[in-house]
């Protein structure tokens, strides 16, 4: 059924817009239609992670295509997502930090994907890697809405976000490094065999 056929659009469109996101999310300070159109970007982004596998499984559409995009459109999204956060928010050290722990975890993962493919086997998501990547859009999302403005003050709607305590941004930042860093061990811990196996496998 052509229906069928949406769920890997949907995470295709995720890598495809994973660089106009950043185009235009740089581009967010100081001009209030490149922030809007941003923010409205990140927002269909997450709603297509939340909607794909949701819509392969309902409709009998897991496929190895969908399986194989979907975490590299994550990886796309995150990475594009922090190191344009960590140039707005210059004021935030922990951002470039969290940007490199996040694009750091993520290559390893693929990595240890690599090794599982010379043995034929696929890795499935772990649920600490999808609650890292919930976890991760969640607080972008509301990163990109507070990004400062240089000189000039954005639309009322775009100051909401401001009302939100910086603790408590810093307290979620901080929750996200920790957990990213859990998540890589979580992965290692769940397919250290594969490695072992790749690692002593007789070569040539």
């Amino acid at each position: 059924m052509p229906y069928r056929i949406i769920p890997n659009g949907l995470t295709l469109s995720r890598i495809i817009l994973a660089l106009p996101f950043f185009l235009v999310a740089y581009a967010s300070a100081d001009r209030p239609w490149c922030h809007t159109l941003a923010l409205f970007l990140f927002a269909f982004i997450i709603l297509t992670d939340f909607l794909d596998g949701r819509l392969a499984r309902r409709w009998n559409a897991v496929s190895l295509m969908g399986k194989e995009l979907d975490p590299i459109a994550d990886k796309a999204v995150v990475a594009a997502a922090y190191i344009v956060l960590a140039s707005l928010h210059s004021n935030n050290w922990l951002l470039p930090v969290l940007a490199f722990v996040l694009i750091f975890r993520d290559f390893l993962v693929s990595l240890l994907r690599g090794f599982a493919a010379r043995c034929q086997t696929v890795i499935a998501a772990r649920q600490s890697g999808k609650l890292r990547t919930a976890l991760s859009l969640s607080l972008a999302f509301l990163l990109l809405a507070r990004i400062p403005y240089r000189t000039t003050q954005p639309p009322w709607l775009l100051q909401l976000p401001n009302a939100i305590p910086g603790v408590i941004i810093d307290a979620g930042l901080w929750v996200l490094l920790l957990w990213t860093v859990y998540s890589l061990f979580d992965y290692w811990r769940a397919n250290r065999n594969v490695v072992w196996q790749v690692l002593n496998a007789p070569q040539g």
